[in-house]
C-alpha cells in the first residue's frame, strides 16, 4: 500500500490576526491625516487674521494720508499729534471717543474719528484684537511690542517721521493650556509708513 503524500490546501482569505494588524495600520494612518488636517485649518485661520491685520493697517494709513493736516509730524511737540496715541492697556479709551461730526470734521476731529473706527474694526474682526498707532522709527529691533490680554507694551520711541500701526490678536493655534494673559498667546502685526509718501 502506498501512501499519498499530504498536499496542502490553498489558503483562501485572511487570518484574524492579519485583519487586526491591517485595521491598526489603517487607523494610525487616518489619525495622522486627521491631525494634519487640524493643523492646516488652524494655520488657515491664522493666515486669515494676518491678512485682516494688513488690510486694517492699510486702511488707516490711507485715512491718514487723506488727512495730512493732522498727520503732519511737528518735531517740537510730537505728543500733540492727534494720530500719535500709544495706548498701554486694552481698556484705554483714547481711541473710543467719537467726535460726532461725521463728514464735517476738522483735521483733529477727523483723526479722532479715524482712530475710533480703526479700533472698532480691529476689535470686531480679530479675536481679542487691539490696535496701537504711534510715531516709531523702528531703529531698535530688539524692542518687540507685546500684549498679554490687558497690558500693551507698544515699544514706540516717538522718534523719526514714521507712524507705526501695531495690531495684536489672540492666536488660535496656541494649546488649550495657554491662558489669555500669556504674551505668547498673542500675535502682532507691525507696519511703519510715512503719510507723505504714496
Amino acid at each position: 500500500m502506498t501512501m499519498k503524500p499530504a498536499t496542502r490546501r490553498a489558503q483562501n482569505g485572511f487570518t484574524l490576526i492579519e485583519a487586526l494588524v491591517s485595521i491598526v495600520v489603517i487607523s494610525v494612518a487616518l489619525i495622522g491625516i486627521a491631525g494634519m488636517q487640524l493643523v492646516s485649518l488652524k494655520n488657515n485661520a491664522e493666515s486669515k487674521y494676518r491678512s485682516l491685520a494688513v488690510q486694517l493697517a492699510s486702511d488707516l494709513s490711507e485715512r491718514m494720508r487723506s488727512n495730512l493736516d493732522a498727520a503732519l509730524i511737528d518735531d517740537a511737540n510730537r505728543m500733540a499729534n492727534p494720530y500719535n496715541k500709544p495706548i498701554t492697556t486694552a481698556a484705554d479709551t483714547a481711541y473710543a471717543i467719537d467726535p460726532g461730526c461725521g463728514t464735517l470734521c476738522g483735521a483733529g476731529a477727523r483723526a479722532q474719528l479715524d482712530l475710533k473706527q480703526f479700533q472698532d474694526q480691529v476689535k470686531r474682526l480679530l479675536p481679542r484684537g487691539v490696535g496701537v498707532v504711534c510715531i516709531d522709527s523702528g531703529i531698535d529691533l530688539a524692542k518687540v511690542p507685546r500684549f498679554d490680554g490687558t497690558t500693551i507694551t507698544p515699544e514706540c520711541d516717538n522718534q523719526g517721521s514714521l507712524f507705526a500701526v501695531k495690531i495684536f490678536w489672540l492666536d488660535d493655534r496656541q494649546s488649550a493650556n495657554d491662558t489669555l494673559s500669556n504674551t505668547q498667546a498673542y500675535q502682532v502685526f507691525t507696519t511703519r509708513f510715512s503719510p507723505y509718501l504714496f
